[in-house]
């Protein structure tokens, strides 16, 4: 059964929050503005805050994100297509989120965008108008996409078949998997091959399998690490998912975010965009470690002169947390097409670049 949650439940005013839910540090904001997030994710979506009540969790780090919901909530509420964003958001739609994060975006810098509603026949996420042209947004979010839930089946495969093998035995075992193919369909069949492959057996060597992955199956470490130990010497960003067990087996899947994928991603997106309007694609990178520096190339090697005309441009942006201030910073990085259908209206480059609060190096 769901929870759900009530500004009293976590104190009379925001001192009291902040003393008893914040353990005594103070977030980076105005107190009256703090309260009224609080107060909103009461209107709006008190199911999140019935989760932090019952997870108990208490500290700046977990308010800082509770507030941070509450504050685009606040910003978004009174926008056209809200409810709908909302409502997905309350069934865990992660994507729903970072449109979300966006349109507070746009707000902050003086938009009113209209949400996730029909119009002319399309349904971009967001729809503004700066110098009297209309753009239509779509927003995306990598560590969702169809090839990260693939590589999600792929782990838990792997994971139940390796748990299988290793049910009666008592040495632990990690299974690491970096994938080289763009076709994942196959990919845990030909790993499971491997692994039942007479005389395979635990060592630091890594196997390759010919354009499908690198795989090593090894002790793991005295502190069950997962991180990477197959040394692949890239540039691209990698999303990856692990699953582990309570006598510390794991498996962990790396895969790449190549040209190929975001070119896949486009691709879905280039039928959802006409020639004759403004489009903008932006992509948070919240949830995907070393961001700009790794997806700055794939963004630009996508909007060549001749190629995917029909995007006027592509904005990366991200959030993190500041353990050293309890504030969330911010980036947006515009790349524009070089030689789009429709350029991007000069004013609204100008207003997103007001919405920087660090240089997009300082991530990861």
């Amino acid at each position: 059964m769901t929870t759900v949650g009530h500004q009293h439940d976590f104190g009379k005013n925001w001192d009291e929050v902040e003393r008893d839910w914040c353990l005594g540090v103070s977030l980076p904001l105005a107190s009256d503005k703090a309260w009224e997030a609080l107060g909103a994710l009461e209107n709006l979506w008190s199911e999140r805050l019935g989760e932090v009540l019952t997870t108990g969790q208490r500290g700046y780090f977990v308010m800082a994100h509770v507030i941070d919901d509450g504050l685009a909530l606040a910003t978004c509420q009174n926008l056209d297509g809200f409810k709908g964003v909302l409502s997905r958001i309350k069934k865990s739609e992660q994507a729903a989120l970072s449109e979300l994060r966006f349109a507070t975006a746009l707000v902050n810098v003086g938009y009113e965008p209209v949400l996730d509603k029909e119009y002319r026949g399309k349904r971009p996420d967001a729809l503004i108008i700066a110098e009297n042209k209309e753009i239509f947004i779509d927003v995306i979010t990598p560590e969702m996409s169809a090839d990260t839930k693939q590589a999600e089946v792929i782990a838990s495969t792997l994971a139940q078949k390796l748990f299988h093998n290793l049910a009666n035995q008592t040495t632990p075992s990690r299974l690491e998997v970096y994938i080289l193919s763009t076709d994942l369909h196959h990919i845990a069949d030909e790993i499971a091959h491997l692994l039942d492959t007479p005389g395979f057996s635990l060592s630091e060597t890594v196997h390759t399998i010919p354009n499908i992955a690198l795989v090593k199956y090894s002790e793991p470490d005295t502190h069950h690490n997962i991180g990477p130990t197959i040394p692949v010497d890239t540039e691209l960003p990698v999303i990856g998912v692990a699953r582990a067990n309570s006598i510390g087996n794991s498996v962990t899947v790396r895969l790449p975010y190549t040209d190929d994928r975001l070119e896949k991603l486009m691709h879905r997106k280039r039928k959802q965009f006409s020639e004759d309007k403004v489009n903008l694609l932006a992509i948070d990178l919240s949830g995907v470690s070393s961001s700009f520096k790794r997806w700055l190339p794939l963004a630009r090697r996508r909007l060549q002169p001749t190629i995917n005309r029909r995007f006027s441009g592509i904005v990366l942006f991200y959030r993190y947390l500041d353990i050293s201030t309890a504030a969330f910073i911010r980036a947006y990085h515009i790349e524009e097409h070089p030689n789009p259908y429709q350029k991007l209206p000069t004013s609204f480059l100008n207003d997103l670049a007001k919405l920087n609060q660090a240089p997009p190096t300082s991530n990861n």
